[in-house]
Formats: C-alpha cells, sequence, structure tokens
C-alpha cells in the first residue's frame, strides 16, 4: 500500500498484491496460479478514502484495453474451459467499473485496512463500546456480521515502539453458512438468532508506530464452528 497524496480532499492510496499465502504456505495450484496471474495484471489498484476513512472510489490505473490484452496473453498457458471463462469474468470486470468498486471494497483486505475498527474510539483507555461490521471471511460468500470489541494491550516493555490493539468479534448475523452463499440473502437487523445461524469468531491484533501511527502490521484469525469440524483461516498483512 503506498500514499500517492491528497486529492480534492480525498486520501489516494495504490495497493498492489505481491504474493498469494493460505495459512502461511505459498499456494501453488493450477486455480491459485490463475488467479495470481490475473490480479498480477490488474495491479495496481487505487483507492480514494474520505476524511472518515471511508471507501469512496476503488480504481483501476491501467488502461482497460492493456488490462485486457494482458489477460487474453494468460489464455496460452491455460488451455481448458474454466480457465478461459475465468478470465473473461476478469476481463467483464475490468470493463465495469461498477463491478471493481463493488469486488475491491468487500474483500477481506478492503474490511481490515478501512472498516469500522479505525473509527472505534476506546473507552476508559483501554476497551471500546460494542460495534458492528462485516468481514467476508467466507470464499466466495456474502460477509459476516460481527460483534466487536476493541481491547488496548499495556506496553510490553518501557521502550516498546509498538501499539497493540486487539479485535475481538462473534458472530451476531442470522444467516447460515448456506445462505451465505446464496446472491439473494441480505441481512436483515430485526431477525433473530436461530440454531441454524453461523456460528463463528473472529480475532484479529493491529499493530502500530507509536511515534506516527501508521499501520505496521495485522494479524488475524477466523474460526467457523460446524456440527462435525472446525474451519480456521488466517490473515496476515504486514508492511515490507
Amino acid at each position: 500500500m503506498h500514499f500517492e497524496g491528497i486529492k480534492n480532499e480525498y486520501y489516494h492510496f495504490l495497493f498492489s498484491t505481491l504474493d498469494f499465502r493460505k495459512n502461511d504456505d505459498i499456494s501453488d495450484t493450477k486455480l491459485d496460479t490463475l488467479a495470481k496471474m490475473c490480479i498480477e495484471v490488474i495491479n495496481p489498484i487505487r483507492y480514494i478514502i474520505d476524511i472518515e476513512g471511508k471507501i469512496v472510489d476503488i480504481l483501476l490505473t491501467k488502461q482497460t484495453e492493456d488490462i485486457v490484452s494482458e489477460l487474453d496473453s494468460i489464455k496460452r498457458f491455460f488451455s481448458d474451459q474454466y480457465s478461459s471463462d475465468y478470465i473473461q469474468k476478469m476481463k467483464d470486470i475490468a470493463r465495469n467499473p461498477k463491478l471493481i468498486f463493488q469486488k475491491f471494497k468487500h474483500s477481506l483486505l478492503s474490511t481490515f485496512m478501512f472498516g469500522i475498527f479505525y473509527r472505534t474510539q476506546l473507552r476508559s483507555w483501554t476497551n471500546s463500546d460494542v460495534y458492528y461490521d462485516f468481514y467476508p471471511w467466507i470464499f466466495n460468500a456474502r460477509p459476516i456480521r460481527f460483534e466487536f470489541q476493541n481491547t488496548l494491550l499495556p506496553k510490553e516493555t518501557l521502550d516498546d515502539e509498538r501499539v497493540r490493539i486487539q479485535q475481538k468479534g462473534i458472530s451476531s448475523d442470522h444467516r447460515s453458512q448456506e445462505a451465505l452463499r446464496m446472491a439473494n440473502t441480505e441481512f436483515n437487523d430485526e431477525a433473530e438468532m436461530t440454531e441454524g445461524s453461523i456460528d463463528c469468531e473472529h480475532f484479529a491484533e493491529y499493530i502500530f508506530n507509536r511515534e506516527n501511527w501508521s499501520l505496521y502490521k495485522i494479524e488475524a484469525r477466523f474460526e467457523c464452528f460446524g456440527h462435525e469440524n472446525t474451519e480456521r483461516e488466517d490473515f496476515l498483512l504486514e508492511r515490507i
């Protein structure tokens, strides 16, 4: 993430994805390789943020025709129909600014970088009030609504240069895991939780530089509890 500057009272950031990992392992499957090549084609992406830290717009920085041409060149490495369909889907997204905004705004990265976490004040210096936000932890599904609270951790040493804030959340979403994968299941604030509602937890630690409050690292995990097993996903974002 690179801060470009301020234009028309909005903050402009450039972001590029450097690699893909799942639970600290580099992804090397055919699908992951295809996805990585397509993402590298559309990098860098520009985030436009208002003074409150909310996402105003997300734009591609390359010319659309150049992106489409580069995506077409990937086809020579993947001859199957699924890859062809995936590349076509990426081309359709590149041609549609509204789709670009929707896809990237609701990504896990965008939520961690520009979520309500940053607009939540600490109460009594160490704990925040309870607040709610949506995190898209499950791939190809709607974001899950969580009930959150933040805690400011004490210094580990007197000369500790880092500020650590923990974010703990439990699911506060009436929808089931299956319903979250359906396109037409919007969250209803008046609906009650049931036995079928998704049961999951979110834990994250945000680390900032104590001198200028710049973000240094985010480390997070997600656990979803099923009848027979527990699914876990990890997230790590670190400044290079």
